[in-house]
């Protein structure tokens, strides 16, 4: 044992100012156990220590891939908050009088927070798939909660989340939580917008007369933008796009059936059809004009037209007849006043109609004075005449005793030269509109 420091010669070498060592019997190099690998979330505190053995003192020097950590000379090494450059390769060198030994490294592991990719959106019709799916990050494994509106869904827990027919009822906002080794995230929502089927209020029938204005329209429901074709008869009508399809003049020919097709964010619907009546507009036939006798009946009459039921009213002289209301006016014994101007208005379903008017004639009993007596000598001339009244054209025939005279039709009746056989009674049959009447006999 060297217990002076002094010269030394040693091999030759002279060696001054030596540091003499003790050199013990029974000295035992160190041991010490390994660190543990060791995987923690960002911010939280991480230790790693050794448990060493042999002759003490010992000394510790903790490194980090395999590079000599300043101050970390205990038996135990912490970061009290560990952030991802932490990550790395611990071990720890002990030291002691009789040597050194360096445990295996430790692992640790810096494991990242979870994240989650956001769901998209989706817009779709009642009955119709839809799924949302999110793709985890961070250090997992990871766990899953599907929320509805920020209610968790039961059973949605994988990172997609499907419906396999939408109801209006599944409309809302939904994330998913993602839950890995370091926390819990909650992606964005993603809005799920249900859109309602189309529907379309019907159309109404309706009854129009010519020239009348028309309109159909519709109500339509769901979810739009909402288009719209109107049809007649099954075939579209050109421009007819809007929800109320108008006709400014009705015709004939537009009488049918009119539906309309709509179509909305969820397919379309064609209405069930309104039918258009178009109406005829009311005519009259024109009653005939009469020539009757006094006493006699007269009827007048009309045909209707168009569209009924019919009302009637017939006039004379333009002014209405009380109760003459039925198509056929009747007078069952004609008098002189009754004579004048008969029409008939006619009012059917599409208005009123007047006919032309036709004229009563109302004509009188045929009427003939008598002629006169004639008291002549033979060879002289003999005449006799009547005067005929009433309702004319007349015709006369005269008569010798209550024969015809043949040739005698004229309203005198003269005898150039009378004889003795021209003696007798001379009467005139005078015959008229309306009937005939024979005179008295005048003597000749």
């Amino acid at each position: 044992r060297l217990e002076s420091d002094a010269s030394v010669v040693f091999g030759g070498w002279n060696i001054d100012d030596v540091e003499i060592l003790s050199l013990q019997a029974g000295c035992t190099a160190p041991t010490a156990t390994d660190p543990v690998d060791q995987g923690v979330c960002p911010g939280s505190g991480v230790a790693f220590s050794t448990t060493a053995s042999g002759t003490s003192p010992m000394t510790y020097q903790w490194k980090k891939d395999g590079a000599p950590i300043g101050g970390a000379t205990a038996s135990t090494y912490s970061v009290a908050s560990v952030a991802p450059g932490d990550a790395g390769a611990y071990s720890v060198e002990v030291t002691n009088s009789c040597g050194a030994v360096e445990t295996a490294a430790a692992v640790l592991t810096v494991n990242s927070p979870p994240t989650a990719t956001p769901p998209s959106g989706a817009t779709v019709c009642a009955g119709s798939p839809a799924s949302f799916s999110t793709t985890a990050g961070g250090t997992g494994p990871f766990s899953y909660q599907w929320k509805k509106d920020g209610a968790p869904i039961p059973g949605a827990s994988a990172s997609t989340w499907s419906i396999p027919a939408v109801s209006a009822g599944d409309a809302g906002a939904y994330s998913c939580e993602v839950t890995g080794a370091c926390g819990t995230v909650e992606s964005s929502a993603a809005v799920l917008v249900v859109n309602e089927p189309v529907t379309a209020a019907p159309p109404a029938g309706t009854t129009a007369c010519p020239g009348d204005l028309v309109s159909f329209s519709t109500t339509a429901g769901g979810t739009g933008p909402f288009q719209y074709q109107w049809r007649k008869d099954g075939a579209a009508i050109g421009g007819a796009t809007a929800s109320t399809y108008s006709i400014a003049s009705v015709s004939s020919g537009d009488a049918g059936s009119y539906t309309v097709v709509v179509t909305g964010a969820c397919g379309w619907l064609e209405t069930s059809p309104a039918v258009l009546l178009v109406n005829e507009a009311a005519t009259a036939s024109d009653p005939d004009g009469l020539t009757v006798c006094e006493g006699s009946p007269a009827s007048f009459a009309t045909t209707a037209g168009g569209t009924g039921p019919f009302q009637y009213q017939w006039k004379k002289d333009g002014a209405p007849i009380g109760g003459a209301t039925t198509a056929t006016w009747s007078i069952p014994s004609v008098t002189p006043a009754d004579a004048g101007l008969y029409s008939v208005e006619v009012t059917g379903a599409c208005g009123t109609v007047e006919t032309a008017a036709a004229e009563l004639v109302v004509s009188s009993p045929v009427d003939a004075t008598a002629p006169d007596d004639v008291d002549v000598c033979v060879g002289g001339p003999a005449s006799f005449a009547t005067s005929a009244s009433g309702s004319g054209p007349f015709t006369y025939h005269w008569k010798k005793d209550g024969a015809p005279i043949a040739g005698a039709n004229d309203a005198t009746y003269s005898i150039a030269a009378v004889s003795a056989g021209d003696a007798g009674g001379y009467s005139v049959e005078v015959t008229g509109a309306c009937g005939a009447v024979e005179t008295p006999a005048a003597t000749l």
